[in-house]
Order: structure tokens, then C-alpha cells, then sequence
């Protein structure tokens, strides 16, 4: 999860600020940027479904969320 998760998040911020190198809207730019956001959210509520997560576990995977979703 969380290493498919932040290469995805990396290429969209990435995307997202060659945009606005490039002279792009900042809507639009803030828009791809947070595009993967339900997935996300997705991928942290699948985690949390699992029946082996444990405390420490389930806290890096909330700190990730936030993280990913504040950069």
C-alpha cells in the first residue's frame, strides 16, 4: 500500500508542479495534484478492513494519509 501508493502520489505532484512550471492554471494544477486523493482514502479504508493490521500498523497508515494528502 503504501509504496504504490506514494509512487502514484509522487508522479501526480509531480505532473501537478511541471504544470505550473509550464504556466498552467493553479485550479487546475491543485486538481491534478489532490486527483488521487480517493484512492487514497481507498487504499487506507481497505487497510484498515484488513483482519491482521495491527495498532502500530494502522498508525503509519493514517500518518501516511495525512501526509500525502497536506504535500
Amino acid at each position: 500500500m503504501l509504496g504504490v501508493g506514494t509512487l502514484i502520489n509522487l508522479a501526480v505532484t509531480f505532473a501537478a508542479l511541471f504544470m505550473l512550471s509550464q504556466g498552467a492554471d493553479l485550479a487546475i494544477a491543485a486538481a491534478v495534484h489532490f486527483s488521487p486523493a480517493p484512492y487514497n482514502v481507498f487504499l487506507v479504508a481497505a487497510f484498515w478492513r484488513s483482519p491482521q493490521r495491527t495498532t502500530i500498523t494502522a498508525a503509519i497508515t493514517v500518518a501516511w494519509l495525512c501526509l500525502v494528502t497536506l504535500v
